[in-house]
C-alpha cells in the first residue's frame, strides 16, 4: 500500500469514524511521523498533511494516535471489540507510552464501565466543556471586564451542578423533573426578562 492508497482508504473509513478510527490510526502510523523540529525521516508525509488528505481535523488524528498507542495496540482486543469512551479516559489518564501493555491489561480488567451508554457519553461531553470553561474563566478572560449578572448566572449554575452531585454523592438523590424544571425554570427567566 503506498500513501495515495492509504489515504483513499482512510477517507472510506472516514465515513465510520467511530468505529475505524484506530485502523486509521494505525495506518497513519506507517505513513506520517509526528515529531517536531530535528530531522524528519526521508518518506514520511506529515500528519496535518494527512488529516487534511484524508478530511479530519489533525488534533482528531492526533487523539486517535494517541489512543492507538496507548491503549489499543497495547490491550490487543478481540476483532469487533472496543473501550468504552468512559474506560478509554481513565486508561488515557493512568498510562503513558512506557507503561507496560501488561500493566494497561491490569488497569482495564479494574474498570468497571464496558460499554457506552447514552448518558456516559453525555456526561463525558459535559465534563469536558466544563473543563474548557474553567480553564477559560481561570486563565481567558478578564472577569472584572465581564457583566456582572451573566458572571452571576455562571456562579449560580455552577453552584447548582456542585449542590446536585454533593446531595447525590451523600445519598440524597434529587429527582431529575426537579432538576430540569429549575434549570428551565431559570433558563426562562434569562431570557424572558
Amino acid at each position: 500500500m503506498n500513501y495515495l492508497d492509504a489515504v483513499e482508504h482512510c477517507k472510506n473509513l472516514v465515513r465510520v469514524r467511530n468505529t475505524a478510527k484506530h485502523e486509521i490510526a494505525k495506518i497513519s502510523f506507517k505513513f506520517c511521523y509526528s515529531q517536531h523540529g530535528g530531522k524528519q525521516p526521508k518518506i514520511r508525509y506529515s500528519l496535518p498533511r494527512f488529516a487534511k488528505d484524508i478530511g479530519i481535523c489533525t488534533k482528531t488524528l492526533y487523539r486517535w494516535r494517541r489512543e492507538f498507542e496507548l491503549v489499543i495496540n497495547k490491550l490487543k482486543l478481540p476483532k469487533g471489540e472496543k473501550v468504552a469512551n468512559r474506560a478509554m479516559e481513565i486508561l488515557l489518564k493512568e498510562t503513558n507510552k512506557d507503561t507496560p501493555a501488561k500493566e494497561v491489561k491490569e488497569i482495564y480488567k479494574g474498570i468497571k464501565v464496558k460499554t457506552d451508554s447514552p448518558d456516559d457519553s453525555y456526561l463525558l461531553e459535559m465534563c469536558k466543556r466544563i473543563g474548557n470553561y474553567s480553564f477559560a474563566i481561570n486563565h481567558r478572560f478578564v472577569l472584572k471586564e465581564m457583566d456582572r449578572a451573566d458572571l452571576e448566572t455562571m456562579r449560580d449554575y455552577g453552584q447548582e451542578i456542585a449542590d446536585g452531585i454533593n446531595d447525590f454523592l451523600k445519598g440524597k438523590e434529587k429527582s431529575s423533573s426537579k432538576i430540569r424544571s429549575s434549570a428551565l425554570s431559570e433558563h426562562a427567566k434569562l431570557n424572558y426578562l
